[in-house]
């Protein structure tokens, strides 16, 4: 197969052959049949290369893959100016000929087998498919068809990596398997590793945290020197040069900053002069993970708003003796200047199981995307495709954190929908909704703490309404408030199911301090309250902001309502072991702290 492309990065080139380049055209020789008796025989093998695939191969030496004991010779021919070679590689164990740059198997030299190197693509996957289905079935996985959907990545030494079933149920566990097509081997390396969320200790302490954070904190704009001064070890060989917007041709820089043993990852876009541009902002989804290293990274168009975006695989460990290892991707999101990481996306290829190939990531990816934008003008119906999109973060992780970073949600409008004031406010309202049909299944066969939860709703909901109203008029009011009450909602419904599924599981956790501390703050708010009513204006004395009479008498009635109800709520919570997140959330709202 004699394909030329363009310089670029290999690690980019490895995903683009996958999709777009075509097979047809190129040149083969009749089939010739050798056996591996005369491995070591250099020339021959050279001309049974030539005779195969192209008369203007040339040996230019051997290799071994990281992990693979095979040793690979390294066949190419020269090419115009601006390309790069075709270049295969020749496994001397097997006898099977790889696409130098895919790692695609193409042929075997050294027993019967047909030449893949002269079909189209879509033949070539046809092909791949007619010989690998029979292994796959005779070791019992569950595969009729359509081997691409199990598809993770070519590995380079002539052997293809699938995840599959084992069972017809695709609930059930998922296994690695690497299979080699015409020597019929099959490699099978066990149940996919995925990490458990479950609460679990680990020996990251907050000075790690403190030192590291401090270490990043360098600003864009400086040099990469002065990231390594401060410890900053890169790793070239997944480093690439990318053309990326705004740029234009930039180095996109991958590597880590190192405490004691634990590394944190860390990932720059660098100009000509190694300025640095920017520095991609960590996955939250990794915090308390030890980096192991980078499998691959890939630039991709990922949400198709024809800006690309940066793929990541990382291995990571959960403790410092690297055991339990496991792979996660994490994908940045472009929106012209900086980079984005939504947690939640991250989650749902993570836990898809698909994230051990650039490949299996785009296809896990493109099924994400087709369901929040089932078509081009989808994007025209903000509602629906909000909807669906609030399903995604509506999920147990964003529950039990109730750390509204993890949905980024409003990175998440921007790189899904169109970003309009309505929109903004639409998806949190969206995702709280969600939240509550949740409470309402839990709550179904519960009556007694159906009623209790509520009551809580109920109250919080007039409370809310209230402190929202006093805070609209202290800051001037304006749409954003639209934002800032869905937001509020959001939180509150968080609250209500932490509480509901607390109480559920009879947890306790409030702390002895909590109702002095919403006595407290009540008061300092109340005071506040009252004063602007005594003296009339908001602000202080020296900068007093002056009341109408209708915003005076909107605020008096704010202050009755909030003197009626909050000692009610003050006095279920204090009564309530289990009521400490709805505490917190009342507490958020004395400081308008969203």
């Amino acid at each position: 197969m004699k394909i030329m492309y363009r310089t670029h990065g290999i690690g980019l080139w490895v995903l683009i052959i996958m999709i777009t380049f075509s097979l047809a055209g190129c040149s083969a020789k009749e089939t010739q049949q050798i056996t591996s008796g005369i491995t070591s025989d250099i020339d021959q093998l050279t001309k049974q290369m030539q005779a195969n695939f192209d008369e203007k191969l040339k040996y230019r030496g051997k290799k071994t893959l990281e992990g693979i004991s095979d040793e690979l010779l390294i066949f190419y021919a020269d090419a115009p100016e601006g390309y790069e070679s075709a270049v295969y590689h020749l496994n001397t164990n097997t006898g099977t000929v790889v696409e130098g740059i895919s790692g695609m198997p193409l042929y075997n030299l050294f027993i019967q087998s047909r030449n893949l190197n002269e079909l189209s693509f879509r033949a070539y996957l046809a092909a791949i498919e007619e010989l690998v289905l029979p292994i796959l079935k005779e070791k019992g996985y569950s595969v009729d068809s359509d081997l691409d959907q199990f598809f993770n990545g070519y590995i380079g030494d002539g052997f293809i990596e699938y995840q599959l079933f084992k069972d017809q149920s695709e609930d059930g566990n998922q296994y690695i398997v690497h299979v080699e097509p015409f020597t019929k081997v099959i490699k099978e390396l066990g149940e996919v590793e995925r990490f458990d969320d479950a609460d679990e200790a680990s020996s990251l302490t907050d000075d790690t945290y403190d030192t590291l954070d401090e270490a990043a904190a360098l600003p864009a704009g400086d040099h990469l020197d002065d990231f390594i001064k401060i410890g900053y070890q890169i790793i070239e060989e997944q480093s690439f040069q990318a053309i990326l917007q705004p740029w234009g041709n930039v180095r996109f820089v991958s590597g880590y900053l190192s405490d004691d043993k634990f590394k944190q990852p860390m990932y720059h876009i660098v100009d000509s002069e190694q300025e640095v541009l920017f520095t991609l902002p960590p996955d939250m989804n990794i915090r308390d993970l030890y980096f192991e290293g980078i499998k691959a990274v890939s630039f991709k168009d990922m949400n198709e708003d024809k800006m690309k975006d940066i793929i990541v695989i990382g291995e990571y460990s959960k403790d410092s003796q690297g055991q339990n290892k496991g792979m996660l991707v994490s994908v940045y999101f472009s929106s012209g200047e900086m980079y984005s990481s939504l947690p939640w996306y991250n989650d749902q290829l993570n836990n898809s199981g698909n994230n051990r190939s650039i490949q299996s990531v785009v296809a896990e990816g493109n099924k994400i995307l087709k369901k929040i934008l089932p078509s081009e003008d989808r994007r025209e119906h903000t509602d629906e495709n909000l909807d669906v999109l609030s399903s995604f973060i509506c999920t147990d992780k964003l529950l039990s954190t109730g750390d509204l970073d993890y949905g980024a949600i409003s990175e998440s409008v921007y790189l899904f929908s169109y970003s309009t004031t309505f929109s903004e406010s639409y998806l949190p309202s969206s995702v709280g909704a969600c939240f509550a049909k949740n409470r309402e299944e839990l709550l179904v066969n519960n009556n007694t703490l159906k009623a209790q939860v509520e009551q809580y709703d109920q109250l919080m909901s007039d409370l809310s309404a209230d402190i929202n109203s006093y805070h609209y008029i202290e800051t001037g009011g304006g749409t954003m408030w639209n934002i800032v009450n869905a937001y509020s909602y959001l939180q509150m419904e968080i609250s209500l199911n932490q509480y509901a599924q607390g109480k559920a599981l009879a947890s306790r956790s409030n702390h002895p301090d909590l109702q002095i501390e919403l006595e407290s703050q009540w008061s300092e708010f109340h005071e506040q309250i009252k004063s602007v009513i005594n003296n009339k204006y908001l602000g202080d004395r020296d900068n007093p902001i002056e009341l109408s009479s209708e915003e005076l008498d909107q605020i008096k009635e704010i202050e009755q309502q909030l003197n009626k109800n909050m000692p009610k709520f003050i006095k279920l919570v204090s009564n309530d072991s289990e009521a400490e997140a709805l505490a917190n959330w009342m507490m958020n709202k004395f400081s308008l702290d969203i």
